[in-house]
């Protein structure tokens, strides 16, 4: 990494099924986004850099400035937008919001809060790139761009991401409703977890949807993941 600059996590999505989106869900979808974005950024002072910034119609960007929350974040935004009942078809299949993103850490040369796709940077570089090689069957991947240099720890990360992905794309909506809460950095408890939702539950419906959603194996690799030094350095 050049000696003197930090890291930063830029996360760059794009919808899922966006040309199926009539503009009343569109406009759902951005809400909702933005909303979870603003959770983010109670999650530490400074950590969102201007906000959730549209492109394209379906295309959305984040600055995070602080690349340990990158994981944690991306768990969020995928839940909450599953957690979204976009309505029902004919033959009764549920229709849900999502996202593909793609997280880049790297150095960041300027950032532009007002238009944060307007901002420069290997870390929007990185994410951008990731984000185009995406494979059909993933929805969720993690990149560090080469002037970030070598980071202690973090070849596993790819993997693991992919990983959580694959858990993610079985949750159903109350497992994702849930999964917004528990993934707070509070540590919110099961019982605080079932008095906040939308539908109160019980504590013994939370721990069940908990561990039917992998929730154990996902909040062990955030801890681990956030447990990285993101100060740059060798292997």
């Amino acid at each position: 990494m050049t000696e003197g600059k930090r890291l930063y996590a830029a996360i760059t999505g794009d919808l899922v099924k966006s040309t199926k989106l009539n503009r009343n869900e569109l406009a759902l979808i951005r809400r909702k986004l933005e909303e979870t974005v603003k959770v983010i950024g109670s999650w530490e002072k400074g950590l969102v850099k201007g906000g959730p910034d549209f492109f394209r119609g379906d295309a959305w960007q984040l600055l995070l400035t602080d690349p340990s929350y990158s994981l944690r974040a991306c768990i969020i935004i995928r839940a909450a937008l599953l957690s979204m009942e976009l309505g029902r078809s004919e033959n009764g299949k549920l229709s849900r919001a999502d996202t593909r993103l793609a997280v880049g850490i790297g150095t960041v040369d300027s950032i532009s809060t007002k238009r944060i796709t307007e901002s420069v940077g290997e870390a929007f570089v990185s994410s951008g790139r990731t984000l185009d090689k995406l494979k059909p069957h993933c929805k969720m991947a993690f990149s560090v761009s080469e002037e970030a240099g070598k980071l202690p720890s973090v070849k596993w990360c790819r993997t693991v991401w992919h990983l959580i992905d694959a858990l993610i794309a079985h949750w159903t909506l109350g497992q994702a409703e849930i999964a917004c809460l528990a993934v707070a950095p509070c540590n919110y408890t099961q019982a605080e977890i079932a008095e906040s939702l939308a539908v109160p539950k019980d504590q013994q419906t939370v721990s069940r949807s908990l561990n039917n959603a992998g929730w154990q194996a996902i909040s062990e690799a955030v801890l681990d993941f956030e447990a990285i030094s993101w100060t740059g350095g060798g292997e």
